[in-house]
Formats: structure tokens, C-alpha cells, sequence
């Protein structure tokens, strides 16, 4: 039977005698503000997407609790620049949603975006942005709810 620990009682930090004792570390994956949820009182479910999913008691909404989606971040895994088209492809996971944003420089104020939207349909997922010219761009990928 896997045990669960909640945050406000310590993870056990003593081994038995004669067994053997890993160095584990915790991190936390999720942060309750009680906007986004509070008092998660279950485990999380894999889903069939590959995400895992889970909810909380309180929070969110009307104070009912949240249900909550667990996703890798996407990784921009190849771009391609060729006469004046730039293609990205990143990870992306089915059926999850996509925003590619660019800035023209670093140090501009905020990020653009690039129109549609993108809904994945596989593992990976791939972006054509047509450039001008000698343009230059900087692109992240943003997973949206």
C-alpha cells in the first residue's frame, strides 16, 4: 500500500536496521494559493493523454476546489531557418494546446504572438513562421490551459 504524506507531517527520515536506505530528495510540483485550488486529498491519476490529473477539496471558483492537469513543459527540440521561413518542432503531448510567441529582442518588454493557436495530434508538433528579410526573432512555446 504506497503511503502519502501531507505537508505538515515530516516524509520518515529513519531506516530499519539492516535495510537499505536511498537518499531521496522532494519537489514540489504544485504550489496551492487557494486561487488554484486547496487541500488536494487524493493522489494523481495518469490519464490516457499522458498528463497526470488531480483535484483538491477547496479553492478555485466559488471556493468548490480545482481539478488540476500535471504536463511537461515543451521543449523546443528543432528549428529550421531556410530562405526566409523559419520551422519549429518541440514536444508536445495529444490534444494539448499550443501558443508560439516571439520577440524581435531580448531585452523587448513582451512577448508576441503568432497566430493560430495549435492543437498537437501526436508526441511532436511543428510551427512555419515566414520571416522578412534579415529578421530576427526569439520564439518560445507556451502550453495553454
Amino acid at each position: 500500500m504506497p503511503e502519502y504524506f501531507s505537508p505538515s507531517m515530516p516524509a520518515p527520515t529513519a531506516a530499519i536496521a539492516g535495510a537499505k536506505c536511498l537518499a531521496l530528495s522532494l519537489t514540489t510540483l504544485v504550489f496551492f494559493n487557494f486561487n488554484n485550488g486547496a487541500c488536494p486529498v487524493a493522489g494523481l491519476t495518469l490519464g490516457r493523454d499522458g498528463n497526470f490529473y488531480g483535484t483538491t477539496f477547496q479553492g478555485g471558483i466559488n471556493s468548490g476546489g480545482t481539478v488540476l492537469r500535471l504536463a511537461e513543459p515543451p521543449i523546443i527540440s528543432r528549428i529550421t531557418a531556410t530562405s526566409g521561413r523559419v520551422v519549429l518542432t518541440w514536444t508536445s503531448f495529444t490534444n494539448g494546446l499550443y501558443r508560439v510567441e516571439y520577440k524581435p529582442a531580448l531585452e523587448a518588454p513582451g512577448w508576441i504572438a503568432l497566430p493560430p493557436d495549435l492543437r498537437a495530434t501526436a508526441n511532436t508538433i511543428s510551427f512555419t513562421d515566414n520571416l522578412a528579410p534579415a529578421t530576427v526573432r526569439f520564439y518560445r512555446i507556451e502550453l495553454l490551459p
